[in-house]
């Protein structure tokens, strides 16, 4: 299964990071019919979140801010990371909503799991259609998959729009 996340340098905001992947050791935390289903292929430690961006010559301590689309495991389960750091993790309450309920209920539990719904992360919920994240960038609320789901939309000068799901 292939799980992306996008390093996005803003030259006012900083390092910005959109969604974490499924976060490290993600077969044991997962168990093992998740695991089964969502089996690592060719995987690599180089792979992992903090050695990714460590690539780019940053640390994950150079992150500013983190956008998640929606929280499902293979998309936030990376969020362990940025418990307790102060780092404003945004997503649109809809999303973190459901994703909160779907655990205390488990209603949903299997797509949403505790061990990154913290609450020392320092959530930042997204309200209504459109939100005008940074000089060139948007956060659209597309719900389907999820309630909350959302998009990024990136604008840069050479090469236009990116949109990340």
């Amino acid at each position: 299964m292939v799980m992306n996340t996008a390093l996005i340098e803003h030259p006012e905001e900083g390092l910005l990071l959109y969604e974490t992947g499924a976060g490290k050791d993600y077969p044991e935390v997962w168990g093992p019919q998740l695991a089964d289903v969502f089996a690592r292929v060719d995987y690599t430690e180089d792979m992992e979140l903090d050695a990714a961006i460590a690539k780019t010559g940053h640390s994950l301590k150079d992150v500013k801010a983190v956008i998640i689309g929606h929280l499902h495991l293979d998309h936030a389960g990376g969020l362990h990371y940025f418990a307790g750091t102060g780092v404003p993790v945004y997503t649109h309450e809809r999303e973190l909503r459901h994703a909160f309920h779907s655990v205390a209920t488990k209603t949903d539990l299997g797509v949403y799991l505790p061990s990154y719904l913290h609450f020392d992360i320092n959530w930042q919920p997204l309200h209504g259609e459109t939100t005008i994240f940074a000089r060139g960038t948007a956060i659209h609320l597309c719900p389907g998959h999820t309630p909350g789901l959302c998009i990024l939309q990136v604008n840069l000068k050479n090469s236009g729009s990116w949109i990340f799901t």
